[in-house]
C-alpha cells in the first residue's frame, strides 16, 4: 500500500530515471527498519512488511529495468 513516488523537473534522461530506481532499490535491501512506520505516522502502518519490501526489491533488480519502451 506504499507508494512510491519520483518527482522530476525539465527534462530527464530515461538512464538516469532507471539509475535512480536501481539504487533506492538497493537501499531498500540494505534497510534495517521501515522509517515512519507507525499508527501517527502511517494509516497503513500494520501492512507494511520490511521482509515483503526487500523480497520485491530484490525481484524488481533482478529481472532488471529496460530502456526499450517496447519492452526487451
Amino acid at each position: 500500500r506504499t507508494g512510491f513516488y519520483l518527482i522530476m523537473w525539465g527534462e530527464v534522461e530515461s538512464q538516469t530515471v532507471k539509475d535512480g530506481l536501481e539504487k533506492a532499490l538497493k537501499m531498500v535491501l540494505e534497510a534495517t527498519e521501515i522509517p515512519a512506520a507507525t499508527r501517527v505516522e502511517c494509516g497503513n502502518y500494520k501492512d507494511l512488511s520490511l521482509f515483503g519490501a526487500k523480497e520485491y526489491a530484490k525481484e524488481a533488480l533482478e529481472k532488471g529495468f529496460s530502456l526499450n519502451i517496447y519492452g526487451d
